[in-house]
């Protein structure tokens, strides 16, 4: 079963009892296998206990599987808690260990918990000190060993709370973190939550949460942040630095901070992986298992008439959305501005570790000149969630008015429509998203348009070659023109296997040719080539050409694609000054 967190009833079992004249301050038994319970009580005034306790750690193993707590209910902060080091054997089990130990209670609140785990053998924690000891742990790993059920095991932990002061009042119900005005609480795997709040003028916060690293991916997996609506600046976001060890499993954080926020509209998230989460722990869970997630709340009463939650929309509705992207698509949308705007840019990729480039991405180019004005890459990305390799970018950016092409492109693998690792944590944004800015939203500035194969200032364009192609267009110079020519193709070693040139139209003589020596590398494989180059031409009638081999192209790139898979071709306009 999972792991669930429910009330412990007062349940006495065989194993220290209360000796005469001592009361029962708190007590946990009655275990069954992956069991978290606990149960609450008040101390109404300073008191001396004696805690005693049977809980699990294999012999050949540093790490305790089942053991008890001790919170304190009001600071959330770890009072005491079984430690491997301070127990010895109990009835000679290589399995259950016992302790006993003395501790002053202030006054206060406190929460008692016991986690039934089982015996794991994750090669992490294994203790061998000879061949002997070996020969045992693999009997136990197979099965063939005298190894007790876990339910057997379970039903022998327990945790008593003893005192001979009665200064104490048992709970009925456990009082778990502090109420908050924003909470993300006890999330499930696999899930992106968020809240809207405003501040009605700058006040101090405090910002406490619980989630998961992963010392392999070296990120947080389960983790929380808060997002400026109006800016899209992440003002605070749990990380590996501003969080400490939560207790239980090594991978359980914990985040605890006081930050100052100006008035503003903000948006707090929370995310999950596919594991390890409020009752449904796959290690050890953390000493304080209700705070997984996040809450704010203010720090003083005076500052909670600053904070109230509210509906904050993010983004604002899209003007340009290309999402739920499956496997090898080339995706286009164009949109002309009027004037001067600011743009958020909502867009979720997958990094190429292999490279340095993004394997599914988006950008935004020029529509007459066709030059990139804006790229998704590895910097200007952050972590997106669930595999290491799921990017976004989530940032505002200023466009100067003109016309321009959002692009989106993937390989052949991991996307929407068929995940081959864990999915980034907001899922169906996978692809790119455009929206205007609050102060520039309703006033009719933005204009969408289908865009055209190549620029649309182009004096003639060949885009997105395929495979074993050959593609000419005819344009007429009507004076002498200076010529922008942008082209890519594929080369090696001084050769040019797809590649243009221009003619002219009247006698066939090449007046241009893209040769290797004029490219530079287009990004992805070393082959992909690039030229952009200006040169001077006649008044006359031309034709440009542009060539193909039967591999590498547009459709079916044998090897990564360059950074502008659209742009393989050939593209020619007239040269700005």
């Amino acid at each position: 079963m999972h792991a669930g967190l429910i009330a412990a009833g007062l349940v006495f079992s065989a194993g220290t009892v209360a000796l005469a004249g001592e009361y029962t301050v708190a007590e946990i038994s009655d275990l069954r296998p992956d069991d978290l319970k606990v149960t609450a009580f008040v101390v109404t005034g300073d008191m001396e206990v004696r805690v005693a306790a049977v809980g699990g750690r294999h012999k050949h193993s540093d790490r305790m599987f089942a053991y008890p707590w001790l919170l304190n209910a009001e600071t959330r902060c770890i009072v005491w808690s079984m430690d491997e080091e301070f127990t010895h054997r109990y009835k000679g089990s290589s399995y259950l260990r016992e302790s006993e130990d003395d501790l002053s209670l202030k006054k206060g609140t406190y929460e008692l918990y016991y986690f039934a785990g089982r015996p794991r053998f994750d090669g992490s924690n294994i203790q061998i000190d000879d061949l002997g000891d070996l020969k045992e742990l693999l009997k136990d790993i197979l099965g063939s060993g005298d190894r007790p059920s876990d339910r057997k095991l379970a039903r022998q932990f327990y945790v008593r709370v003893l005192s001979d002061s009665d200064s104490f009042e048992e709970l009925s119900t456990v009082p778990g973190p502090p109420a908050a005005v924003v909470q993300l609480a006890r999330p499930d795997n696999d899930r992106y939550l968020h809240q809207g709040f405003i501040m009605n003028k700058q006040a101090e916060l405090e910002v406490y949460a619980a989630g998961e690293y992963s010392e392999w991916s070296e990120v947080m997996v389960d983790w929380g942040w808060i997002v400026n609506a109006a800016t899209r600046d992440r003002v605070w976001e749990m990380d590996r630095w501003n969080s400490e060890w939560a207790g239980g499993a090594e991978k359980n954080r914990v985040s605890r901070e006081t930050i100052t926020l100006p008035e503003g509209e903000y948006v707090a998230g929370y995310a999950t992986d596919d594991s390890h989460t409020y009752e449904s722990w796959n290690d050890n869970p953390p000493y304080d298992p209700e705070a997984w997630g996040l809450r704010i709340r203010p720090v003083t009463a005076a500052d909670a008439q600053a904070i109230r939650p509210a509906e904050v929309t993010l983004p604002e509705k899209a003007i340009i959305e290309i999402v739920e992207v499956c496997d090898n698509e080339f995706l286009s949308e164009g949109f002309r501005l009027k004037s001067p705007a600011d743009l958020y840019i909502y867009a979720i990729g997958e990094d190429d570790r292999y490279s340095d480039r993004l394997a599914d991405y988006g950008w935004i180019s020029d529509a007459e000149t066709g030059k990139r004005i804006w790229i998704m890459d590895n910097d200007n990305t952050k972590y997106a969630g669930g595999n290491v390799k799921n990017r976004m970018f989530d940032e505002v950016i200023t466009l100067e008015a003109g016309e321009y092409v959002v692009h989106y492109v993937t390989d052949g693998s991991h996307s929407y429509c068929d995940w081959n690792a864990s999915p980034p944590y907001d899922q169906k944004a996978y692809g790119i998203m455009l929206s205007l800015c609050a102060d520039d939203a309703g006033k009719g500035i933005v204009t969408l348009f289908e865009p055209s194969a190549g620029p649309t200032g182009a004096l003639a364009g060949i885009t997105c070659v395929h495979d074993d192609e050959r593609r000419k267009q005819r344009f007429t110079l009507e004076k002498v023109t200076r010529i922008r020519i942008h082209a890519a193709g594929e080369g090696d070693r001084d050769d040019m296997y797809d590649y243009g040139w221009i003619e002219s139209a009247d006698d066939g003589t090449i007046v241009w040719e893209m040769t290797y020596r004029k490219t530079v590398h287009a990004g992805g494989a070393k082959k992909n080539r690039l030229v952009d180059q200006k040169i001077l031409l006649d008044k006359g009638n031309y034709v440009v050409y542009y060539v193909s081999d039967g591999s590498h192209s547009c459709n079916d790139w044998n090897a990564d694609p360059p950074d502008d898979p659209f742009s393989w071709g050939i593209i020619i306009t007239e040269a700005k000054k």
